[in-house]
């Protein structure tokens, strides 16, 4: 059996990109309007900040405008339904030279490997859940909650397509997030063909293979 490859260098520097709009909510959208007729607007959500140094936190949305001011503006929705989230962020990032969220956009080019490389996210980004059959943003699953608010240690683990054993990459990592990071260079740098997750270091299960 052959050893996999880890990748050593450093994750290079992400360039300048063109993010697409996926949803922009306009004054006269039915969203807004369900927001000022009194609807279900509390909502479970968790702050990335794109400054590294400021700590990801938990936070209760009750209406649009508090959307848009931890967005700082106009804001768009970034759906992952495969696990549950929505990214919500300012759609006038680059006009507005905000800031490159490094930790929200590796956590959506891990779940969204289409994105990799393609679009990158700017300023602060909130995660909640996927809008409900009303198109409500619901509650951040609990289960992305713990993971990102949870302390812990969490490693890499990879196999190729052809096997079944996962083995796990040399080095652990203090958080959910920075766990994403490593595997989307090891998605990038290594070899193709791996399937790639991320697990806590106790054996528990983190995220399913994405990249």
């Amino acid at each position: 059996m052959r050893a996999l490859s880890w990748p050593t260098t450093q994750y290079p520097s992400c360039s300048q990109c063109q993010f697409v709009c996926v949803l922009r909510l306009e004054e006269n959208s039915p969203d807004l309007g369900r927001l000022r007729k009194g609807g279900r607007t509390m909502a479970q959500a968790i702050v990335i900040p794109a400054k590294d140094s400021e700590p990801i936190e938990p936070k209760d949305f009750r209406k649009l405008e508090n959307y848009r001011a931890e967005a700082g503006g106009w804001i768009e929705q970034v759906d992952l339904p495969n696990i549950g989230v929505t990214l919500v962020v300012n759609e006038n990032g680059i006009a507005e030279g905000l800031p490159f969220n490094r930790r929200a956009t590796f956590f959506w080019w891990f779940h969204e490997p289409r994105a990799h490389g393609r679009a990158r996210l700017l300023g602060d980004v909130v995660l909640v859940g996927v809008p409900d059959d009303d198109g409500d943003l619901t509650d951040v699953p609990a289960s992305i909650a713990e993971l990102l608010l949870d302390p812990g240690e969490f490693a890499v683990e990879a196999r190729r397509t052809e096997e079944d054993e996962w083995r796990s990459e040399p080095s652990l990592h203090p958080s959910y997030v920075e766990a994403l990071v490593w595997a989307c260079m090891v998605q990038e740098l290594g070899e193709t063909g791996l399937k790639l997750r991320v697990v806590r270091t106790e054996g528990e299960l983190a995220s399913e293979p994405s990249c």
